[in-house]
């Protein structure tokens, strides 16, 4: 868990658009692809769910993964994310070399998989307490994978405090407010403030 210094709004907003990964997190789990890839967002409204999924058919293994499962090639890579208001983030995501799709079954035995949940807390309106956990169903009994993979999830989401804590002081230092500049990378945080703003406008 770490405190943000920044709104719990902000969280939700990078989650959702992982795009940033590209930018802020190369060398961990960041490649070109990653931002270069378009999305598909869904929302279920009957059961208050948003879907963004992106899904790489050839990409760039980068270091989390490389070093974690292996692999040393061109990966096919799925980040799929479920975000549940006002504050369950799930993010599961499928890395396999290139060209390995699952099994017509469904089955995925020659795939590696990572589940990353996120709650979301707001203490104020510009301080958020951010409950993280990761898991993976490859390499359970090899220590040094554990050891690395926690460090770099570490300095993942260290990465994401730092960049938001600057953010929500650049949002608050504004005299005259400030003005948002959406895209269609945006689909499916903006679909997640709707759904929050609905929730929030039938609780008061």
């Amino acid at each position: 868990m770490y405190k943000r210094q920044a709104r719990a709004g902000l969280l939700i907003d990078n989650l959702m658009d992982l795009s940033h990964e590209t930018y802020l997190h190369g060398g961990y789990i960041g490649t070109p692809e990653v931002a270069e890839t378009p999305i598909t967002t869904e929302v279920d409204d009957k059961a208050g769910i948003v879907y963004v999924s992106r899904r790489m058919a050839d990409a760039a293994c980068p270091p989390f993964y490389a070093r974690s499962t292996g692999i040393t090639g061109r990966i096919t890579r799925w980040q799929d994310i479920e975000f549940t208001p006002p504050c369950l983030y799930k993010l599961h995501s499928r890395i396999a070399p290139a060209g390995v799709l699952p099994n017509a079954d469904g089955t995925d035995p020659d795939a590696f998989h990572v589940e990353v949940v996120y709650a979301i807390t707001p203490e104020t309106e510009s301080s958020t307490h951010d409950f993280w956990a990761v898991a993976r169903d490859f390499a359970l009994d090899d220590r040094e994978v554990s050891d690395f993979l926690r460090e770099s999830n570490r300095t993942v989401v260290l990465q994401d405090v730092t960049a938001l804590d600057v953010l929500e002081r650049v949002l608050t230092g504004e005299p005259d407010g400030y003005q948002e500049l959406s895209v269609n990378i945006d689909t499916g945080g903006l679909a997640a403030r709707r759904m929050m703003a609905r929730l929030a406008e039938a609780a008061s």
